[in-house]
């Protein structure tokens, strides 16, 4: 039940510190930079995620379920 063995919460990170780096004054404008940024997704990016599972478990394992990144 980790965090950190999901790649989608490792994406949801990545996007977060996009969207910080610029501030959001409205929901509608939130929607549109969530929208764009999710446009932009580096496929690469997504592929990489997904390969990284293996030595995350590994990690989880080493500290016995405990956190780990």
């Amino acid at each position: 039940k980790s965090p950190d063995l999901n790649p989608v919460e490792m994406l949801w990170s990545i996007l977060d510190k996009k969207l910080a780096k610029k501030p959001i004054y409205s929901k509608a404008a939130l929607i549109d930079r969530l929208q764009e940024e999710c446009n932009n997704i580096d496929k690469e990016l997504c592929i990489k995620l997904v390969e990284s599972m293996p030595e995350r478990i590994r990690k989880c394992l080493k500290a016995k379920g405990g956190h780990f990144l």
